[in-house]
């Protein structure tokens, strides 16, 4: 290759360099935060099985915040405005809550009289949830995850 065909390839192979280390920023942020979201999910969805296994042993709604906080401890995660327990029985009027977090049960499947439901719901905006994506305009900040468990009451 001759002096001129290298000059001109030298801005060439910048370019390439800075859109391949742009791509492996953007693909190892969105390891680091689907991998965040998938374990913490993890453990949301086991809060949500241990409390409605309480609440088949006719557990309250107070009993059930403190299982699904002592579930979610090694995430930091506490019941008020970014944690919501809901627990639903069919012998209630309405759903009991613990939490501020404005989020509804599912609709399905529908509850027989000897079952009971637990939902717990988190933002994604709160620790341990990390936003890396935000600044390439992909945003989590104002979705819920949600974990539901229907168990049948023990006599």
């Amino acid at each position: 290759m001759t002096y001129k065909m290298r000059r001109k390839r030298r801005g060439a192979v910048t370019l390439e360099f800075i859109i391949g280390v742009l791509v492996l920023v953007i693909a190892t942020f969105a390891i680091m935060q689907l991998g965040i979201t998938a374990i913490v999910s993890y453990g949301i969805s086991h809060a949500a099985t241990v409390a409605a296994r309480e609440a088949g042993k006719g557990a309250d709604i107070a009993d059930l915040e403190d299982v699904v906080e002592y579930v979610l401890a090694p995430y930091n995660l506490t019941v008020g405005s970014s944690l919501v327990v809901i627990l639903e029985d069919p012998s209630f009027v309405l759903p009991q809550r613990a939490g501020t977090l404005d989020c509804d049960p599912p609709a399905s499947p529908a509850l027989m009289v000897d079952t009971v439901r637990v939902t717990v719901c988190v933002r994604l905006d709160t620790a341990p949830f990390v936003n890396l994506l935000s600044v390439f305009g992909i945003d989590i900040s104002d979705r819920c995850i949600r974990a539901s468990s229907v168990v049948n009451k023990e006599a």
